[in-house]
């Protein structure tokens, strides 16, 4: 296994089918979720009781241990509905940016020490069509998903701090 890819949200519906499609082509894969993926070269546990800043230091440590990685994917995130009458807005609000900010923003951040430079490493992250048009029926999805949409503009421009020559999209 040459090629090496982390795998964030490995465990859910779509990390399990990345992780087995890069797998069958005999890359090196890393799970990075809150179950083991069996079928993974290695798994990374996070806990739901983990803080933001302990998620990406407990993946950051392990990584740095490795070698480079060709590739990051994060698809760990979820979905809610609601508009601004919602009960339950604040605490969807909050769900969501959990699910689906804090996960790519440690991803970009890994992907700083951790993505091959000069040898095309690619960042991908998970958008969403609601994050370029109103969402009036999920207002808490697609302010996450805009902070995503921002994130890969701000990443891919100058600067950033992503390693020279990499790539990163949604």
């Amino acid at each position: 296994m040459s090629s090496a890819v982390l795998i964030y949200g490995g465990s859910g519906a779509l990390g399990r089918t990345l992780v087995t499609a890069f797998k069958n082509a005999n890359w090196s894969v890393t799970s990075v979720d809150f179950r083991e993926n069996s079928e993974a070269t290695s798994n990374v546990l996070l806990s739901t009781n983990d803080k933001f800043e302990e998620q990406y230091n407990k993946v950051h440590a392990i990584l740095s241990k490795e070698k480079k990685l060709d590739a990051i994917f994060n698809v760990a995130g979820g979905w809610v509905g609601g508009n601004l009458t919602d009960e339950k807005l604040l605490s969807n609000v909050d769900l969501m940016w959990a699910q689906s900010a804090h996960s790519a923003i440690i991803t970009a951040k890994l992907a700083t020490s951790h993505l091959k430079a000069n040898r095309g490493g690619l960042l991908t992250l998970v958008g969403a069509a609601a994050a370029v048009s109103p969402t009036p029926g999920m207002i808490a999805y697609g302010m996450a998903k805009a902070g995503i949409h921002h994130l890969v503009k701000s990443a891919s421009a100058p600067g950033s701090g992503l390693p020279e020559g990499s790539a990163i999209n949604a």
